[in-house]
């Protein structure tokens, strides 16, 4: 089941979402981040959802978190967008459509929203991240850092 959680939802389900972001980082920088760092990131999720300022959509199979994206609305210079700060699917979930959904997911919302852009940052070395986006309908926007590239996709 796939759908937007709140702050007491992802209390609930803090240790997943603590995994699920540690192996997000590692697969996104290649290394594996302190315990206490994706902590700290999950407590502030949970602050951000409680102040209405983040979006979680996460994925469960029998009862457990596979998958989630963590998005909130932000305003740049060409308008306000829908960014996607993380996306987190299990190494056992790969591969089975939950990024996809996961991604829908937030887009709709945006949609739903009146926000006509989503955005995201990728790593410049993680092919395998830019390869999902793009086939999204993702295209790099703007100048690449060292570390990362900015992909964004129109919604209408």
């Amino acid at each position: 089941m796939s759908r937007m959680l709140s702050a007491s939802d992802a209390i609930r389900h803090k240790e997943e979402l603590v995994e699920l972001f540690s192996y997000c980082k590692l697969i996104s920088t290649g290394e594996l981040p302190e315990r206490e760092f994706c902590e700290r990131k999950i407590d502030e999720l949970i602050t951000y959802l409680s102040d209405g300022k983040a979006y979680l959509f996460a994925q469960a199979i029998d009862g457990r978190l596979v998958g989630f994206l963590w998005a909130c609305r932000i305003m740049r210079e060409q308008g306000e967008r829908f960014h996607t700060l993380y996306v987190a699917v299990s190494e056992q979930a790969q591969g089975g459509g939950i990024g996809s959904l996961l991604l829908s997911l937030a887009e709709d919302t945006a949609r739903a929203l009146s926000i006509d852009t989503s955005e995201l940052n990728v790593h410049y070395h993680n092919e395998k991240a830019r390869n999902f986006y793009e086939k999204r309908g993702y295209v790099a926007e703007g100048k690449p850092s060292a570390e990362r590239i900015t992909l964004v996709k129109k919604l209408f």
